[in-house]
């Protein structure tokens, strides 16, 4: 799983039929968020676009949740037909439905590595930005205005 870079997201994701249910929505954003945006070789199969390599205490030890919490997540997401599971004895193989509408593709725009930059200069620059007021002891901020991104 890769840990750097953006995923582009449509708010559609936060109107599922389970958009209520925090556990569910919880590990619906981890899946989307560690699926692959590109096919990629693992073992002896390809893992396309849209789809991960895991487990249900790898979820589980990624969200903070119980393998149960997990399960029972999964099998919430599996009945309203968000994602299906090939099981292994040893893995499962995850596939995001509608995953290029919900995380469309920034193909022929930019280069990924370009658009990275770009977003992290945004959000250094709207961090370090001089009109952010902190507030409290906990050091947060207090912003008015929109995000730079």
């Amino acid at each position: 799983m890769t840990k750097t870079g953006f995923c582009p997201m449509s708010r559609e994701v936060l109107n599922g039929p389970w958009h209520d249910t925090p556990n569910t929505q919880l590990v619906w954003l981890t899946l989307l968020l560690s699926a692959n945006w590109e096919p990629r070789q693992w073992r002896d199969i390809t893992i396309q676009r849209g789809q991960l390599v895991t487990s249900y205490s790898n979820i589980a030890q990624q969200t903070g949740l119980t393998v149960q919490n997990v399960r029972t997540a999964i099998k919430h997401l599996k009945s309203t037909g968000d994602l299906t599971q090939v099981i292994t004895s040893e893995y499962s193989v995850f596939t995001i439905k509608n995953y290029d509408l919900l995380c469309p593709s920034n193909k022929g725009s930019h280069s990924q590595s370009t658009h990275d930059s770009q977003q992290n200069k945004h959000y250094k620059n709207y961090k370090e930005d001089s009109s952010l007021e902190k507030t409290g002891s906990e050091g947060g901020f207090s912003v008015d205005a929109e995000p730079l991104w």
